[in-house]
């Protein structure tokens, strides 16, 4: 088949496009069902030919096989023997869910919505669309993917993010990211709560911290319980509070008037050339603050100086990408877009095993951040962490 250029493929309009869709679906499912007709007669003739004498053709029924997405009616051979039906093993095979799982799943994490699968499988294929089952089995399916989430390994991890993302007024998801070694991202786990409670978080760093995780920096927003959290299970660890959402805290403590100025000085802070730079102009801005505005002078000093602990590498891309949560946000805005289409969540797990299935699927999207060949640096960070961890026990 010869490649279609970009110009031609841009001119076509809705309904050329619609039109080369059912067409090829179209082929497909005559092709399917040419296909299952000749296997099934090969089928019943060679039944036929081993049960011997007694054994014939007793007509056809309606029936179907899987093309893809979708079913495929075909007339199902029925055989007669000594008073009984007997079933062709050749037409369960065509038919078996489990064959066309993967691919279900990807329509089902591509956008479509369940309501939707009927009416697609009839326009697109001019047969049966999907039935509610087989989505039901779906979902059931992405159990599978959380328990593979959650048993990974996380020894080769070097630094984490956490966060927590509302799914409803009653569920909250806690998130953890982790950049191994190497500079890999991946979804390290998803812990469930009406909010990021102590409880909740308890478990998340329990359980990473019996999948072997010792990292050297945390990078977290401003929860109380997270960060109380990390001092309980990984005091020795360094923490980044997000930078992000500590200057949103600060200006809408502020009046307009005095946002600006607020806004150019947190800049400075978090550019600094140095942290010993950062830590004097932090204290200046803290004074400063505080005979403005009180409220905000406590918000700022809450997070300080830990919103510049990564300012202590000398790296300038690894001070950004360490600077803030977003990676946990940017990941779970590509699984908001696939499980955009669930209207409702039953449960807490119903939403932990949805984002596990969807994350499974972009995995391989993910690239490495940016100046990973310089990690190394928060060695650095673990070694502060560690010494400051012994001398508050001591």
């Amino acid at each position: 088949m010869g490649r279609i250029s970009g110009k031609r493929s841009a001119d076509k309009g809705p309904a050329e496009t619609l039109e080369s869709m059912i067409s090829e679906q179209g082929l497909l499912s005559y092709a399917m069902a040419e296909f299952a007709r000749s296997t099934l007669k090969s089928a019943a003739d060679r039944i036929c030919d081993e049960l011997g004498r007694g054994a014939q053709s007793w007509g056809t029924d309606d029936g179907y096989v899987r093309a893809g997405l979708i079913k495929v009616p075909v007339k199902k051979v029925r055989i007669r023997f000594q008073g009984r039906e007997v079933e062709i093993p050749e037409y369960a095979t065509l038919q078996k869910p489990d064959e066309f799982t993967e691919a279900t799943r990807r329509a089902v994490l591509g956008g479509l919505s369940t309501r939707q699968f009927a009416r697609v499988g009839e326009a697109l294929g001019r047969s049966k669309g999907l039935s509610r089952s087989t989505i039901s089995r779906v979902s059931k399916s992405f159990a599978g993917d959380f328990i593979k989430l959650m048993e990974a390994d996380c020894a080769d991890i070097v630094a984490v993010f956490m966060d927590g993302i509302h799914f409803s007024k009653d569920i909250c998801v806690l998130a953890a990211v982790g950049v191994s070694r190497f500079g890999g991202r991946r979804l390290l786990g998803l812990w469930a709560g009406s909010h990021e409670s102590r409880e909740v978080v308890n478990t998340a760093l329990d359980d990473l911290k019996n999948r072997n995780l010792n990292p050297k920096l945390f990078v977290i927003d401003g929860s109380k319980a997270l960060r109380g959290g990390i001092d309980r299970k990984f005091a020795w660890v360094a923490v980044q509070r997000c930078q992000l959402h500590k200057k949103r805290n600060i200006l809408d403590a502020l009046d307009e008037k005095n946002r600006h100025w607020a806004m150019r000085e947190m800049g400075n802070i978090f550019q600094a050339e140095s942290y010993e730079r950062a830590l004097e102009r932090g204290r200046a801005f803290s004074r400063e603050l505080g005979r403005i505005n009180e409220t905000a002078r406590r918000s700022w000093d809450e997070a300080f100086p830990e919103t510049i602990t990564i300012l202590k590498v000398t790296s300038p891309v690894l001070r950004k990408t360490f600077s803030t949560t977003n990676p946990v946000e940017s990941l779970f805005s590509v699984i908001r877009h696939v499980t955009g289409r669930v209207k409702r969540w039953r449960t807490a797990t119903h939403a932990l095993y949805w984002c596990a299935g969807a994350y499974l699927r972009v995995e391989n999207r993910l690239n490495k951040i940016r100046g990973y060949k310089e990690l190394d640096q928060l060695n650095l960070l673990g070694q502060e962490a560690v010494s400051q961890a012994a001398q508050a026990a001591a």
